[in-house]
């Protein structure tokens, strides 16, 4: 029985063996072999795109990322899940003009949105505004932070640093300022 034991062991090591390599060189990454190499972290279903991975990881492409990108002709009120959007507000549709209002959600550190003023109709401003107990750029509570100068495209990226206090960081295009 120890014999059949020994020999049945001796058959897989052996077959292990012939089917592993050491390797860590991308030129077995590229073979896309049908077995799992040692020292690779590259597992089967990543084979169909190990030339992207490959380049991912030598630095030598980077990942392309895009940003939610939403258009608004009303006032909404944003929520956490939305955050990374890109919020481009081209003016309230409709009978009724002016100033167009977009309410960040309750703050919660790290989340970030860009609001972008795509109308440059006098008096339809941009208004970005705090939640209740929340705060822009350290002013009153549940207050705003407005764009009133006339110019396409002048946008604004807006931070949430603490859990209370979102941090506006206008471009250089627009005219931005507190409301409080």
């Amino acid at each position: 029985m120890r014999l059949k034991t020994f020999i049945v062991v001796i058959v897989l090591l052996v077959a292990c063996v012939g089917y592993a390599t050491l390797t860590n060189s991308s030129s077995s990454i590229l073979s896309r072999p049908t077995y799992i190499t040692s020292q690779s972290a590259y597992l089967n279903p990543l084979y169909l795109h190990a030339n992207e991975v490959e380049d991912i990881l030598e630095g030598t492409t980077g990942m392309v990322m895009k940003r939610l990108v939403e258009v608004f002709t009303a006032d909404d009120t944003l929520t956490a899940v939305e955050t990374g959007k890109v919020c481009v507000a081209i003016g309230l549709t409709g009978a009724v003009a002016g100033a167009h209002t977009l309410t960040l959600p309750p703050a919660a550190a790290g989340l970030t949105f860009t609001f972008v003023d795509a109308n440059a109709v006098i008096a339809d401003d941009l208004w970005i505004t705090a939640g209740a107990g929340d705060t822009i750029n350290g002013g009153t509570a549940a207050k705003s932070f407005v764009n009133t100068g006339d110019v396409v495209n002048a946008s604004c990226t807006v931070i949430c640093k603490d859990g209370v206090d979102w941090i506006a960081m206008p471009s250089a295009i627009g005219t931005w300022a507190n409301s409080n």
